[in-house]
């Protein structure tokens, strides 16, 4: 190795952190090296958002087959406990809430009997 760069080599090692790091900010200009602006990339481009699972769902009738509407008044009348006259109002609605806050398991299990029944539902 050549003696002046053994030198200068001994000397940048016997600096402190502060004086090295001003160096080579200076040596950088000097060589006309540019560093990016941002070498780690902003914290909310590298952090996924935590998206949590939804756990309760709420299901809707959101229509019947004119056929099925006495099948599905029956079905509806089971799941809410509501009696004949407030099961027809509900079903002939077409948009009313069968339940709500209830787990996927369970809405599926709603959708699948008023689906029997002649009737839709939507699961949000």
């Amino acid at each position: 190795m050549n003696e002046k760069v053994e030198r200068l080599a001994e000397e940048i090692g016997s600096m402190d952190k502060a004086a090295a790091r001003e160096l080579g900010n200076a040596l950088m200009r000097a060589l006309g090296i540019r560093m990016p602006s941002a070498t780690v990339p902003p914290v909310s481009t590298t952090l996924k958002p935590v998206v949590e699972e939804q756990t309760e769902f709420t299901v809707t009738l959101t229509g019947y087959a004119e056929e099925k509407k006495i099948a599905v008044i029956k079905v509806m009348r089971e799941l809410t406990g509501l009696g004949l006259k407030e099961a027809k109002e509900a079903v002939e609605s077409k948009a009313h809430m069968i339940r709500s806050d209830v787990s996927k398991q369970d809405a599926e299990g709603i959708r699948t009997r008023i689906t029997e029944a002649g009737g839709t539902v939507t699961i949000t």
